[in-house]
């Protein structure tokens, strides 16, 4: 990796930092969803 490279990733690393978004309720709902299936299979099925 160059100098300039290296540079980029800072500069890009430094803006980003703190950037966080928040998922959208769609994505909450197919995380609760799989989860909820993930508790039902542990339950039928235990490993």
């Amino acid at each position: 990796m160059d100098m300039q490279d290296k540079e980029f990733d800072k500069i890009f690393n430094t803006k980003f930092e703190d950037f966080e978004v928040e998922p959208s309720a769609m994505v909450w709902d197919n995380i609760a969803g799989e989860l909820d299936g993930k508790k039902l299979n542990q339950l039928l099925c235990p490993g």
